[in-house]
């Protein structure tokens, strides 16, 4: 599946975008126009596989990782996490 139309921000923009880093997980915009993922916060194998693809993983302090997985958005130095997920700010 390709983009889907254009919307409004905090609606679901794409799913299993080509070359979008995040295979088929769905990211959605929030209010502020950044990319937040739809898998909340304990997708620990999807996030892990997600990271190990994506050519902006960097590591964060060791105290602010939380999966046990070590290359995993959860423990990304570019996540900033919300009230439901986390947002990446390398997208």
């Amino acid at each position: 599946m390709g983009n889907l139309p254009e919307q409004s921000p905090g609606k679901i923009l794409r799913k299993n975008a080509e070359g979008d880093g995040g295979g088929m997980s769905t990211w959605v915009i929030d209010e502020k126009g950044q990319w937040q993922y739809g898998g909340g916060k304990k997708d620990w194998a999807r996030a892990a596989e997600i990271a190990g693809g994506c050519p902006c993983f960097a590591p964060d302090h060791e105290d602010e990782q939380t999966a046990a997985e070590e290359i995993s958005c959860y423990n990304c130095r570019f996540r900033r996490w919300t009230e439901s997920s986390f947002t990446c700010m390398k997208r």
